[in-house]
């Protein structure tokens, strides 16, 4: 995998077109655009791409301590082991698969 541009990202700037630029301190990296002159989304798409991106990695590495964590609670052998531990075990593996691609 690639690397992107460096995080943090921001909403850097807006037109009025209605445009609205994100990236970091030294380029624009998107331009979300609205659908219809008059389209309300575009400064709340922005801001949840912001926040998506500056927050995956401390995310993703917060599942995995979670998943590992399970993993060693799983070694010993605790009878019966919960069933929201296993669910939250499958759910936690199926995320950070879909993180890392």
């Amino acid at each position: 995998m690639s690397k992107h541009t460096k995080l943090p990202w921001k909403i850097t700037d807006e037109n009025r077109a209605g445009d609205i630029y994100i990236g970091n301190k030294d380029m624009h990296v998107l331009i979300v655009t609205p659908q219809l002159l008059g389209d309300s989304t575009g400064p709340a798409n922005a801001e949840y791409i912001v926040r998506a991106c500056n927050s995956h990695e401390d995310l993703l590495k917060a599942c995995e301590k979670s998943w590992k964590l399970l993993q060693e609670v799983a070694r010993m052998n605790i009878q019966p082991f919960p069933t929201m531990a296993v669910d939250l075990n499958n759910e936690l593996r199926e995320l950070i698969a879909k993180a890392t691609g």
